[in-house]
């Protein structure tokens, strides 16, 4: 996995997806995000029976030999030239399959190597999917739109037959999973970040208000906030005066808090309206616990942390995570793997802030750094989307560059 700077240079098609590397990213972007959301409604629907152990790995792995042929085509492109991104995501993921091996070994409880290690494996996949898609193609631009109209419409029907998509998540079959309505929103906003930043403004406005109308029917509250997050910097970044933009997200802030202020809604009809009231929300407050309950294993091993210490599923939801199973050196990692893109999108603002791919690279950047900060714990699979876009956008320039000299 490298960010794959070129070192030559070949003409390209018109239509990027007319190339056979790009067809296999697009049929492994479709196995991948879409495909998972259309596994969890039909399953919750009653359309299939619960299977493939909630499809997340099973099609990473029917992916994987796509997003190989894909990475490997562009590479014979661009080149397999590693730079710092990339390096330290390698070494990121080396460090994570060392714990979670000797983990193995040293009888950690398998429920959270288990996961641990389908997490790694995911990673790699999401980065090749990410680092190989050709967003900006006008085929693909066509699919993408598709695609999110379709899993749109699927959700919207699971709400209209089964009163809500969360609602059906937990009484299911004994013993079975009972959905995973957070990997759904996960993987939606991936699609729409993929998406929308391409659409025209007339276009984009009923996009933002179906795709949050998707994820309040979904019912993951972190994805909720940060597809907002999503659609500011989008909107952000495109606007012809940025300083009116500032002014009109500050107002609509203010109006909407205004609106919800005196809202008085159950969250055991939709997990959203437990942002109304986060400070009596009871997974909010598990969620502190747990997070304090980090701070104290950080405490007591601040050099190597704890690999596992906690029961399955008891985990700090922020990046503490990090620290506390591969300690400070972990840590340090993951945050550079944040800052770096971020600091690199920050130095080119000025000259690429109006172009798509941009654009895309920037809103899933800073909605991943936003989950990790405060809700999502070191295994979050947007990250290896993230990367990978980033290493897809330095590529572009670099080879806007080349182009122009």
């Amino acid at each position: 996995m490298t960010d794959g700077m070129p070192h030559r240079m070949v003409e390209r098609t018109h239509d990027g997806m007319t190339d056979r590397g790009n067809v296999a990213a697009a049929i492994a972007f479709i196995l991948v995000f879409p495909a998972f959301i259309a596994y969890q409604v039909l399953v919750q629907a009653g359309a299939m029976a619960p299977s493939l152990g909630g499809y997340g790995t099973a099609g990473a792995a029917a992916a994987l030999p796509f997003a190989l042929y894909a990475f490997y085509r562009q590479a014979g492109v661009h080149g397999f030239a590693p730079t710092p991104t990339g390096a330290l995501f390698v070494v990121y993921l080396l460090m994570f399959s060392t714990f979670v091996f000797f983990g193995g070994t040293l009888n950690v409880d398998p429920e959270v190597t288990g996961p641990h290690a389908a997490y790694i494996f995911k990673f790699v996949v999401w980065y090749l999917i990410a680092r190989s898609v050709d967003a900006d193609s006008p085929r693909f631009k066509l699919l993408g739109r598709l695609l999110l109209v379709g899993v749109i419409g699927l959700v919207i029907w699971m709400a209209v037959t089964r009163q809500s998509f969360a609602a059906v998540l937990r009484p299911m079959m004994p013993g079975e999973d009972p959905g995973d309505y957070q990997g759904s929103a996960m993987v939606f906003i991936a699609l729409a970040a993929y998406t929308i930043p391409s659409m025209r403004f007339a276009a984009r406005i009923p996009a933002y208000a179906l795709s949050t109308l998707t994820l309040f029917l979904v019912g993951a509250r972190s994805e909720f906030v940060g597809f907002i997050l999503l659609i500011i910097v989008v909107e952000w970044c495109k606007a012809k005066s940025r300083p009116l933009m500032t002014l009109l997200m500050v107002a609509a802030a203010v109006a909407f808090l205004g609106a919800v202020k005196g809202i008085e809604a159950n969250p055991d009809a939709n997990r959203i309206f437990g942002l109304l009231s986060v400070a009596n929300d009871e997974s909010a407050i598990l969620r502190g616990e747990m997070a304090a309950e980090a701070w104290v294993t950080v405490w007591e091993n601040p050099v190597m942390g704890a690999y596992a210490s906690y029961p399955p599923g008891e985990y700090a939801h922020n990046l503490v995570s990090a620290w506390v199973d591969f300690g400070v050196i972990g840590f340090v990692l993951l945050l550079s793997l944040l800052a770096i893109p971020l600091a690199g999108l920050a130095m080119r603002f000025a000259s690429d802030s109006r172009r798509d791919d941009f654009i895309r690279t920037l809103a899933l950047a800073a909605v991943v750094t936003l989950l990790m900060a405060v809700a999502k714990t070191h295994t979050y699979q947007l990250l290896g989307v993230s990367l990978g876009l980033y290493a897809r956008y330095r590529v572009a320039r670099r080879a806007r560059l080349l182009a122009a000299a």
